[in-house]
Formats: structure tokens, C-alpha cells, sequence
């Protein structure tokens, strides 16, 4: 069975995109299906994937929305939420970072997973909370989108990152 080996929370108050630091920092050439190319994954209008970004949609009615970031060993477990997409990323930095549509000079280290220059295996979910039961992400949060990404390599050769 799949082990977590870290896992990070992060409050977002708009539509985002999560990509990889080379993009950000202009050493990785934008071709398709990469940030700014990204494309709906048949049936799935809450976000858009490229080849080393994902842009995610939210819901209108959302008055927040809060990442939480999964690093596992192997593909983890699956859980019921509402939506959910799995597939590829290609991680040349190893750096995942939050980007507000609106401020692309503005941006957030989310994650380093600790290896760049090869595809992760990534599965994405999100729903819309109307409550505060959740128990993975912070008390008193009313009418959020909560989504969740769990990345985890084939090779199954990933380490805890910290102690």
C-alpha cells in the first residue's frame, strides 16, 4: 500500500494555475498543450491540462478555494469526490507552483517534490464544501472549493523529503 510522504495546504482566493518552476522562470518553451495551450479533458470543464501545467476553474459560487498538495510513493488510494481526473505532468524543475490568473508576476512555491526532469503521475479532485467537517484542511471554512493533488512517479523511488 501507497505510503504519503508529505503533504502541504494552501489558500487560494481565485482560479489558478499549478505549473512547474521552468515555466515561470522561461527555460521551458510554452508548446502545445503547455501553460497558456492547456486543454479540457473530455467531461471535465473544472480544469484544463497541459503537458507541465493545470489550470484549475472553480466554482463561481466558491468564496474561497484551498489546495492540498500529496506527495506519495506509488499511486495512492482513491477516494469518492465528486470530481476527479488522473494523468501525466512532466516536472522538468521538480517545483510546483501556485499562479493566480490575475498576477502571473505573483506566484507561490506549493511544492518541490525533490526530482525534476521527469512525467508524474497526477490525480486531481475537487468539490465544493458547504460545511466545516473536512477534516484535511482548516476548520471554519464555509462554501469553499477544496481540491486535491496527489503526485506520485511510475518508478515508485520516492523518498520523505524532510524529517
Amino acid at each position: 500500500m501507497a505510503e504519503l510522504l508529505e503533504s502541504v495546504i494552501l489558500g487560494v482566493s481565485e482560479a489558478f494555475y499549478v505549473m512547474d518552476g521552468e515555466i515561470l522562470e522561461g527555460n521551458q518553451s510554452p508548446g502545445p498543450g503547455s501553460w497558456g495551450e492547456e486543454i479540457s479533458p473530455p467531461g471535465q470543464d473544472w480544469l484544463d491540462v497541459g503537458s507541465s501545467s493545470i489550470t484549475l476553474w472553480g466554482s463561481t459560487s466558491a468564496e474561497g478555494r484551498y489546495i492540498r498538495f500529496e506527495l506519495w510513493d506509488g499511486p495512492p488510494a482513491d477516494s469518492p469526490w465528486p470530481r476527479t481526473w488522473e494523468g501525466d505532468l512532466l516536472l522538468t524543475s521538480g517545483k510546483l507552483h501556485v499562479v493566480p490568473f490575475s498576477d502571473v508576476a505573483f506566484h507561490s512555491l506549493l511544492f518541490d517534490v525533490g526530482r525534476g526532469g521527469e512525467v508524474w503521475r497526477v490525480r486531481m479532485r475537487t468539490k465544493l464544501v458547504e460545511n466545516d467537517h473536512e477534516p484535511d484542511f482548516p476548520p471554519g471554512i464555509y462554501r469553499v472549493d477544496l481540491y486535491v493533488m496527489q503526485v506520485w512517479t511510475s518508478s515508485g523511488q520516492v523518498s520523505r523529503l524532510s524529517a
